[in-house]
């Protein structure tokens, strides 16, 4: 597992976490013992750290 943390939405709708796994159809993050799924169709964009491992495609 890669170690990429993502933060999403702003408010009341922010969502951060570790990426756990990757779907076609979610996302699923965990963050202090939460799992956190986020549908692929809501998410607008992926920022990841310059120099890290790429994502992989299915």
């Amino acid at each position: 597992m890669k170690n990429v943390v993502i933060t999403a939405g702003k408010g009341k709708c922010s969502q951060k976490g570790v990426l756990c796994q990757r779907g076609k159809k979610s996302i699923t993050l965990i963050e202090n013992n939460i799992v956190i799924k986020i549908p692929s169709n809501s998410i607008t964009a992926i920022r990841k750290q310059a120099g890290r491992d790429s994502l992989d495609e299915d």
